[in-house]
């Protein structure tokens, strides 16, 4: 099990996940997104609750935000994986879900087509807090399925932060490899 990236991502307090992305996780996960096997959702919020309970102080968390993803790709698929993935670890956890907290503005090129530069400049002001009310002074979970050198993570770590949420901790199911985010930021 990995417990934690090792570096905190921009905005963040702290970024953990349970599991690198490879092998029987990956696959896991290909089929959760791909294949709707929705039953991994749960799985998968069950792992990620417990590296969070492990890590995170959760008696200061008081909501859970989804990594905002691509409108038309829920309408083809009939289900918002990061959303559904951020449901069921609210539940695990017992903190509210803020549904709809953070949006995405417009579909932007994938990320995983993109080399670091493009990938900093793709995303800027393509996410938004819906509800600053719900967020103003918080400390916050931020959620997604998998975190690869972090970008999306950060910017939307980013926007709760410019729109008043106090703290944010970033729990994501899987990990991309170390190797890979060393070729993508030099880091870890």
């Amino acid at each position: 099990m990995l417990e934690a990236q090792g570096e905190t991502l921009p905005y963040a307090e702290g970024d953990i996940a349970p599991f690198w992305y490879e092998g029987p996780v990956r696959r896991a996960i290909t089929a959760y997104k791909f294949s709707a096997r929705l039953g991994s959702a749960e799985v998968l919020a069950a792992h990620m609750a417990d590296t969070c309970r492990a890590v995170l102080p959760l008696e200061e968390i008081e909501g859970v935000v989804c990594v905002p993803g691509r409108p038309r790709q829920r309408r083809e698929r009939g289900f918002g994986h990061s959303e559904l993935l951020a449901q069921h670890l609210a539940r695990e956890l017992d903190i509210p879900y803020l549904k709809g907290a953070l949006v995405k503005l417009f579909d932007t090129p994938y990320q995983h087509r993109l080399g670091l530069p493009a990938r900093r400049e793709n995303l800027l002001g393509a996410f938004e807090v819906a509800d600053r009310a719900a967020v103003r002074g918080k400390t916050l979970l931020l959620c997604d399925d998998i975190v690869t050198t972090g970008g999306t993570a950060a910017e939307c770590a980013k926007m709760l932060r410019v729109r008043g949420c106090e703290r944010v901790y970033f729990c994501a199911a899987a990990a991309a490899g170390k190797e890979r985010n060393r070729e993508a930021n030099g880091k870890l």
